[in-house]
């Protein structure tokens, strides 16, 4: 039969009857739309169970009182589970219990981790010495179990992805393990890197919302902060999905983690990982000889030199530590750059009059080592969306008075940490579409004068805050 002689045929026996319909894992709307008419309704009391990983999908079949969300086991739940998978109706061996429960803490309630490991370890003895050796290599023996049975079943997760939303989830594998990111990172670096299609009406960062929700609302990203307005803050990845995207990279070459035994071959890598295990000798070589290198993502907290590849995207470090903190003149040679955050010392006097140069900068953050003012200029930057200035003796120049031609930084969306801002009409006019907007001011300069006179014609702004410091001569 083909598919509509099916449809009747399922029809026309389930019609008058009270029935009980399970449909497992169902990824897609469509399908459901398919198969709805299929199941009569003869008010018998019938009912239909669908289970989905995909939020979306379960809104759509039936009002919020129709679902029932699964989290995460609690600490006891897990306790459980783990427990009869090992020893069945058999009581827990006592000097095993201190051990066992730290490997069910690991497994971080996902039940799937726990009925693989609990599996494994029924089949093996019950001797301290081995569970320890389990406990330290956890993750990689739950993935290389079953022919890789657990990465098996979340894949599933990422094959049912749409085209768009892949590089997204492979980019959280750059990452450390149990890492809370901040959304706006996340964002930010999706638009570095050219995951974002553009549409119509809609900003960069406004796209880059809705794929994070999207990751949320199909289980592959945890939401660990929730926003005032209910956005996401904060998130976090489970470790085996976190395994599962970096598998995934590794087979596509999305990207390359450096490691102290990598062959030369890695040259030819565009989007490079590089642990705080590397030391900073082996992070200068790499710098050196990956020319091509399009993307930095560091782990590492120390200095480092700076690229002066005209090929780099995206500089990123763990906790925007400013990776280049010596010689911020090698990534003023960055001309391609969509993300850059250094240090500037005290000495350095490129950055005022070089700034500006960079002009395919999506982010920019700066911090300075120093008590001397530095000025930048960023007026002429038109494609700038996130600038963060992190020392209070970073000052943004006003925009020349002289200039015949004014230009509008339509992209600018976000501007923090600037000092002694005034936002005259002239200013204003410039930054139009501004969101966020963090100023901070010196007592002595705005005595007498409105700094923020006008305000109000910042119709966009959504988040505003102002501080005042008292400058000790």
């Amino acid at each position: 039969m083909d598919e509509k002689e099916l449809e009747v045929k399922l029809h026309k026996c389930l019609w008058g009857r009270r029935y009980l319909i399970i449909l497992d894992d169902m990824w897609s709307i469509d399908v459901w739309d398919r198969l709805k008419f299929s199941f009569p309704d003869c008010s018998e009391g019938s009912r239909i169970v669908v289970t989905t990983r995909m939020s979306n999908l379960a809104a759509y079949l039936t009002d919020s009182y129709g679902v029932f969300k699964m989290g995460f086991l609690d600490e006891a739940s897990s306790w459980t589970l783990f427990s009869k998978t090992v020893f069945g109706e058999q009581s827990f061996p006592t000097q095993l219990e201190s051990i066992g429960k730290k490997i069910v803490e690991k497994c971080n309630g996902l039940p799937l981790a726990i009925a693989v490991i609990g599996g494994l370890m029924a089949k093996s003895e019950p001797t301290l010495e081995y569970w320890e050796h389990i406990k330290e290599n956890l993750s990689s023996i739950v993935n290389s179990e079953n022919d890789d049975y657990c990465l098996r079943i979340l894949k599933l997760s990422y094959n049912h992805l749409p085209a768009y939303l892949k590089p997204c989830f492979l980019y959280m594998g750059v990452f450390e393990e149990d890492r809370v990111l901040s959304a706006s990172t996340i964002v930010k670096l999706w638009e570095s890197e050219g995951f974002l299609k553009p549409l119509d009406n809609k900003s960069l960062t406004t796209i880059a919302k809705e794929y994070l929700q999207e990751l949320v609302d199909r289980n592959l990203i945890l939401v660990h902060e929730l926003g005032l307005l209910g956005n996401v803050k904060s998130c976090k990845i489970h470790d085996l999905l976190r395994d599962l995207s970096m598998k995934e990279a590794q087979k596509q070459r999305f990207f390359y983690v450096l490691r102290e035994d990598n062959p030369q071959g890695v040259i030819r890598q565009h989007r490079i990982v590089i642990p705080r295990s590397n030391s900073v000798k082996k992070i200068r070589n790499a710098f050196e000889s990956m020319s091509h290198a399009r993307s930095y993502v560091l782990r590492s907290d120390d200095s480092i030199p700076g690229s002066k590849s005209r090929f780099l995207r995206t500089l990123y470090t763990r906790e925007e530590l400013y990776a280049v903190r010596n010689t911020p003149e090698s990534v003023l040679h960055c001309v391609n750059s969509r993300y850059l955050a250094f240090s500037v010392s005290r000495r350095c006097k490129c950055v005022k009059t070089s700034i500006k140069l960079l002009w395919n900068l999506h982010t920019l953050i700066i911090s300075f080592m120093g008590d001397s003012t530095k000025q930048i200029d960023i007026w002429k930057m038109l494609k700038l969306r996130h600038v963060k200035f992190i020392h209070p003796n970073i000052h943004l120049r006003a925009p020349p008075s002289t200039d015949d031609d004014i230009i509008i930084m339509k992209n600018l969306e976000a501007l923090k940490g600037v000092r002694n801002l005034n936002l005259s009409e002239d200013v204003v006019q410039r930054i139009p579409n501004i969101k966020k907007l963090y100023i901070s001011y010196d007592m002595k300069v705005i005595e007498g004068v409105n700094y923020l006179s006008c305000l109000q014609c910042l119709i966009k702004l959504e988040s505003f805050d102002v501080g005042l410091l008292h400058i000790h001569q």
